[in-house]
């Protein structure tokens, strides 16, 4: 019966009040103007970032740059130069390259495997 006794006492033992997660909010106010209205005009303008992605660095930048080759590159070679396992390479071109940062890539069979480089209007817009 100690058993039983030591069990119930545990289970009493909890916190009748529920733990709430308090987040703090920050609000950074809107610069004002003269007259004390805010600048709209200035807060809808993103800036030129907005107007031309940022290029691709670190490793994708390494296969975007042996993309934009006119021979191309296969996807062994891209996988040497990165350090990546094919399947890895195939998934950045799919998904960060084309998706991500709008990269049109051609794909080619050749004798050494299938190339891949960088579409021409895509490679005169980056």
């Amino acid at each position: 019966m100690t058993t039983s006794g030591k069990t119930a006492h545990a289970v009493n033992t909890v916190s009748a009040t529920p733990r709430v997660k308090r987040v703090a909010r920050r609000t950074v106010p809107a610069p004002q103007t003269q007259t004390g209205q805010a600048d709209t005009a200035q807060s809808a303008d993103p800036g030129p970032s907005a107007d031309k992605p940022k290029p691709p660095s670190g490793k994708l930048g390494i296969v975007v740059g042996l993309l934009r080759r006119p021979e191309g590159a296969t996807v062994s070679q891209l996988s040497a130069a990165t350090d990546w396992q094919p399947h890895s390479v195939r998934g950045a071109m799919a998904g960060a390259l084309k998706k991500k940062h709008g990269l049109s890539i051609v794909s080619e069979p050749a004798e050494g495997g299938r190339v891949y480089r960088l579409a021409a209007a895509a490679a005169d817009a980056a």
